[in-house]
């Protein structure tokens, strides 16, 4: 999906996104989870949804804490992006999404990434 993302095309990256978000409902894949919520928010940003790109980012970062797995260096300049163009369009109340997502657990937060990426999917078909 990072690729996708990369060359600005949204759909595709959301498509895989709720992809690996279906095969990892077991809960064995969480580093994948967190990869997806990650990927959510970026693509978040990339269609001007603020809102959603905060909140994702602080579900992310809450289970990025909790899997303690690292991230590598493309993918942490991706979600600084996502940060700055959220933290752009939204003033430092609006940013208060970031806490809300970072309250959400891991099951809500990849569920609320499945159906934003679902969203993006089917409005741009």
């Amino acid at each position: 999906a990072g690729v996708q993302a990369d060359l600005g095309d949204a759909t595709a990256a959301a498509s895989l996104i709720a992809e690996a978000l279906d095969l990892t409902r077991s809960g064995e894949f969480r580093l994948v989870e967190v990869e997806a919520v990650e990927g959510m928010a970026w693509v978040s940003a990339m269609t001007g949804d603020a809102s959603g790109a905060a909140r994702m980012l602080g579900a992310a970062e809450a289970m990025r804490e909790e899997t303690e797995g690292g991230m590598p260096p493309s993918r942490r300049r991706r979600l600084e992006a996502a940060e700055a163009a959220a933290r752009a369009a939204l003033d430092t109340d609006a940013f208060a999404a970031a806490a809300a997502g970072r309250a959400l657990g891991r099951e809500a937060a990849a569920a609320e990434a499945r159906e934003l990426a679902r969203g993006q999917v089917t409005s741009a078909a």
